[in-house]
């Protein structure tokens, strides 16, 4: 938790600087730096900026932890974290330069949002060893194409290519649900009604399931040009989806099952 809390005490220690100092340390897409690169996640100038991102941190990743502490992938979270605390800035800031133009990048949201691309994976894993065995690593992508459907809808203009695209990902999305309705060998309902029991176990996994989708509405928003601060709704897009790829890749490696079983020997 020390390590947890660790990250919100620099973030705000990091605002108390003089803001001449903090715009020092922000990334500039037309003169980009190594330093710069990871410093600038962790730079806000504005007190409202900071303020959402705390809060989405405080829920995104002690959510992820608390799935991960009772699903017995305690070693998962370390990885994830250590990883997207410390590497993954410098691949967001490297992806940014995709988008060259004259403005700097600032902000722990895209942090944020690899966290957010981590909670999925840990609610799959919290379900495998919680609530319904029948539910497998594999599965996790459900969460992610419903997600990216969600997104989509949010941040493209309403029109024909974004009904496609939104579309063609939720055609996978129902893929995967009916593969899921194969390998617990009962339906969907089946497994609403497990979630909506009166225990505990199912509180939590339906909690976070509430946050899948409700994040997407803070993450992505309707304005996203407030006077001279554009948000970064690339940035938010490649922060979730790398994020989720790169734990699902691990989970699949190191499945929490292999992990309970080293614990238990």
């Amino acid at each position: 938790m020390l390590v947890i809390l660790a990250v919100p005490a620099v973030l705000t220690y990091v605002f108390t600087l003089p803001e001449a100092v903090r715009r020092s340390y922000t990334f500039a897409y037309l003169d980009p730096t190594v330093p710069t690169a990871f410093t600038a996640h962790f730079i806000h100038l504005t007190f409202e900026h900071l303020a959402i991102n705390l809060l989405s941190y405080g829920l995104l990743c002690l959510s992820c932890y608390v799935l991960c502490i009772l699903a017995g992938a305690r070693r998962f979270f370390y990885t994830a974290f250590v990883t997207l605390v410390f590497v993954f800035p410098f691949a967001l800031s490297g992806l940014n330069l995709a988008v060259p133009r004259d403005a700097i990048g600032y902000g722990f949201s895209g942090i944020n949002m690899a966290f957010f691309g981590l909670l999925p994976i840990a609610l799959t894993n919290y379900l495998i060893t919680n609530v319904t065995p029948g539910f497998r690593a594999r599965d996790a992508p459900v969460f992610f194409f419903f997600i990216t459907a969600m997104s989509v809808t949010l941040v493209l203009p309403m029109n024909i290519w974004s009904i496609v695209i939104a579309g063609g990902i939720f055609l996978v999305f129902v893929s995967f649900i009916f593969s899921i309705r194969r390998s617990t060998g009962g339906s969907v309902m089946a497994l609403l009604r497990v979630l909506l029991a009166p225990e505990l176990r199912a509180h939590i996994a339906l909690v976070t399931l509430l946050l899948l989708v409700g994040y997407p509405f803070v993450a992505f928003p309707r304005a996203v040009v407030t006077g001279p601060v554009v948000i970064n709704v690339y940035i938010h897009v490649v922060g979730f989806c790398l994020a989720f790829v790169t734990s699902y890749l691990f989970n699949s490696i190191v499945p929490v099952d292999t992990e309970n079983k080293t614990k238990s020997e």
